[in-house]
This record gives C-alpha cells, structure tokens and sequence, in this order.
C-alpha cells in the first residue's frame, strides 16, 4: 500500500463523506425542479462514486489495503455521470424547463454561490493534478470540495 495512505485517519473518511451527501442533496433538489429520469441516474452514479471513494478510504484506514476497484469505479461513475448529466439536460432544451432552470441560476444571490461552487470545482482540478496522497492533501482538497459543494446546495435552496 502506498506510504502516502499511513496518516488517513476516521476523521478525513468521514470529512470525505460531506460533499458526496451535499452533492446528492442538490443533485435531488435539482431534479425536483428538472424531473429527468435521466437526470436523476446521473445523480445516484455520480454519487454512488462518490461513495466508492468514501468506502475506499475507509478500507484503507480499518484494513490497511488498497482495493484500487473502488478508485477505479469513483471515475467511472462520476465521468460517465456527468456525462449522462449533460445529455440529460440536451434532452430537456426544447421543453422550457431549463428556461426556468436557467433564470433560477442567474438570480441573486444564487448566482454568486454557484460561481463560489464552481471555482472551487476548478480549484479541485488543479489540486488533484499538483497535490501528491497524503492526508494533508486529502484535507485540504476535501475542505474545497466541502465548501463548493455546500455553496452549490445553498444557491439551490435559495431558488
């Protein structure tokens, strides 16, 4: 197992989960306003990676093992959840509920927490490509996806 996995502890496991529960919480929220069968699939894969990656850590912490299925399953289902995110809503273009999504997206003060969540969706980016496994690492990219996703989801309850 790599050295890098030494310091995970329960504590970055549980901190992992946050964004995958916030983000199924605005996934949800999202498809009661969009109902897309299509889109709500996405949703669960995307967080269903999610979860994978959660259960991957957690094993890495109580067993020490690296069950690398899990990681490899993480970007399967998000890439491809996006994916089908993204086809679900070309589905919907001509049906004037993405009109609606749309202008609730653009209103204020939504529109600043989506603009906060997708910066840190970037940020997450450059770190996951710069940033080695370490637990240090670890906290500080799931502090940023923690505040993107929760920006994200209180944009949405504010619609």
């Amino acid at each position: 197992m790599d050295e890098n996995y030494k310091d995970y502890t329960l504590g970055l496991v549980l901190f992992d989960s946050v964004p995958v529960v916030l983000f199924l919480i605005s996934g949800l929220l999202i498809y009661s306003h969009f109902s897309s069968g299509i889109f709500l699939a996405s949703v669960i894969a995307m967080f269903l990676g999610g979860a994978n990656k959660v259960l991957w850590k957690l094993i890495v912490v109580k067993d020490k093992k690296d069950v690398s299925i899990l990681t490899k399953a993480f970007r399967v289902l998000m890439f491809g959840g996006f994916g089908v995110m993204i086809l679900s809503v070309i589905l919907r273009i001509n049906q004037g509920v993405l009109g609606d999504l749309v202008r609730g997206f653009t209103s204020m003060p939504s529109m600043l927490l989506f603009i906060t969540g997708i910066a840190g969706m970037c940020v997450m980016g450059y770190l996951g490509s710069h940033m080695d496994t370490s637990a240090r690492s670890n906290w500080i990219e799931e502090a940023v996806n923690s505040a993107s996703q929760l920006a994200v989801m209180i944009g949405l309850l504010l619609l």
